[in-house]
C-alpha cells in the first residue's frame, strides 16, 4: 500500500514508463520539444484528385443539405389542403 508521496511519485513514473510516456525531466523535456515535428494545420497532409479531406467534407455536406431541402420541398408540396367547410 502506498503511504508516502515519494512512493506515489515512483509508482506514477513506473506506470508512465510502462505505457510509453516520455521522460518529463527538465533537460530531456527541452530536447524532446526541439526534436518534435510540428504538424501544420494550414496544409493538407494528403489530397485525392486535388481535394483534401476538408474539401470532400464540404462537397458531401452540400449534397446532403440539398437532399434534405429536396425532401422538405417535396413534403411541403404534397400536403393535403385543409377542409375549410367544417
Amino acid at each position: 500500500m502506498l503511504h508516502d508521496v515519494g512512493d506515489v511519485t515512483i509508482a506514477l513514473v513506473v506506470v508512465m514508463q510502462k505505457f510509453g510516456f516520455p521522460d518529463l525531466s527538465g533537460g530531456s523535456l527541452l530536447e524532446q520539444l526541439q526534436r518534435t515535428r510540428v504538424v501544420r494545420c494550414d496544409e493538407a497532409p494528403w489530397r485525392f484528385l486535388g481535394l483534401s479531406l476538408a474539401g470532400y467534407n464540404v462537397l458531401i455536406s452540400l449534397a446532403l443539405a440539398a437532399i434534405a431541402l429536396w425532401g422538405v420541398a417535396a413534403a411541403w408540396t404534397l400536403q393535403l389542403p385543409e377542409d375549410s367547410g367544417r
